[in-house]
């Protein structure tokens, strides 16, 4: 199976390509989040509850202060893209749990979630065995503040 996310995150990213790999485990003190970093990943080494997490990504487009990511989870921890665009300082815009709020507000303007998307699937049909490949398009909320991005809206 394979999945493709696309993600519009504050700050532009250096590069066109890369990956994350970063393991995730619960944070240490809020247990309703995940961390890539931090305090308490020795002790979730120790228990067994450091899992290990990779995402590809590639430079869909470039704003001024904002980059729109093509994700592939070769993982599939909780949160994990949400925890690796943090991790690699390209929180995504209007993600009330790992997003910087205070730096992505003046993008929050019609983004009233976060700017994440299932975009795509490609799996093999159970019975069958034909590949299916499926693809959602980009949310109306998501393409006006890509337009406004761009200046195009």
């Amino acid at each position: 199976m394979r999945k493709a996310y696309l993600a519009l995150g504050y700050v532009r990213v250096v590069g066109e390509k890369g990956g994350i790999d970063l393991p995730i485990a619960r944070h240490p003190i809020d247990r309703k989040r995940m961390s890539a970093v931090g305090e308490g990943f020795n002790r979730a080494a120790r228990t067994g509850k450091l899992r290990k997490a990779e995402t590809a990504w590639t430079v869909k487009e470039r704003f001024s202060d904002a980059t729109l990511l093509l994700l592939h989870p070769r993982t599939g921890r909780t949160h994990q893209i949400r925890v690796h665009c943090a991790a690699m300082a390209h929180p995504v815009i209007g993600d009330p749990v790992y997003g910087r709020s205070r730096k992505t507000r003046r993008h929050m303007i019609g983004a009233s979630r976060q700017m994440l998307h299932a975009w795509q699937i490609s799996f093999l049909h159970p019975a069958s065995g034909v590949r299916m490949d499926l693809e959602a398009p980009i949310p109306q909320d998501m393409e006006r503040l890509i337009a406004r991005l761009s200046g195009k809206g």
